[in-house]
């Protein structure tokens, strides 16, 4: 399953839980959103090498 937290804390703050989980954080953009889903629904390899 994929996951997308959004959240007010920092990464920095949740990196013990959210190892595996995609994450953004607040505030954030309408084009920030739209970029963190399509990075979800890219292939395991292309997000692990940020492309």
């Amino acid at each position: 399953m994929k996951i997308l937290l959004i959240s007010g804390y920092t990464q920095e703050k949740l990196d013990a839980q959210t190892r595996t989980i995609s994450f953004l954080q607040k505030p954030f953009t309408h084009q920030a959103l739209l970029d963190s889903l399509a990075a979800l629904q890219s292939p395991p390899a292309a997000r692990a090498t940020g492309a």
